[in-house]
């Protein structure tokens, strides 16, 4: 539920609402998929590759098979 707070919180341009929300999430659960393939789309679309790909190793080391996290992986790359 929080994950789709922090993701109409952006799509309604309330980014600062939509960050606290998202660090709130991953304080609370580090490598929570959900949670971090957004902020990874995030760091993607900021320019921030690096941390976006560490991102994204996180979402696929806990599900492998994460189509939106390979596809988001082979666009930053």
């Amino acid at each position: 539920a929080r994950n789709k707070l922090a993701q109409l919180a952006f799509r309604q341009g309330k980014d600062a609402e939509g960050r606290a929300a998202l660090e709130a999430i991953l304080a609370d659960v580090a490598d929570e998929p959900e949670a971090l393939l957004l902020r990874a789309g995030l760091r993607h679309d900021a320019g921030d590759h690096e941390a976006a790909i560490a991102d994204l190793r996180a979402v696929l080391r806990r599900e492998p098979a994460a189509q939106p996290a390979l596809a988001l992986l082979a666009r930053t790359y």
